[in-house]
């Protein structure tokens, strides 16, 4: 358990690497995946799924475009 808690507009510093010095980020897309969620989490309302959003916006786009 963690002694200390997050707290609102604070700042934390993210580990570069895993359990046993393991790499994080096998590939460019687990990267690419990594900023999305920063992106997509970092709101206080509720997002759902990213699969979901990326699957329905792309579909939505594909509809649009035809």
């Amino acid at each position: 358990m963690r002694k200390i808690k997050f707290v609102n507009d604070q700042y934390y510093h993210i580990y570069n690497r895993g359990v046993d010095k393991r790499t994080i980020f096998e590939c460019q897309e687990d990267l690419d995946r990594f900023f999305q969620s920063m992106s997509e989490f970092n709101v206080l309302e509720p997002i759902g799924s990213i699969y979901e959003n990326s699957f329905l916006k792309k579909r939505k786009e594909k509809q649009l475009g035809n």
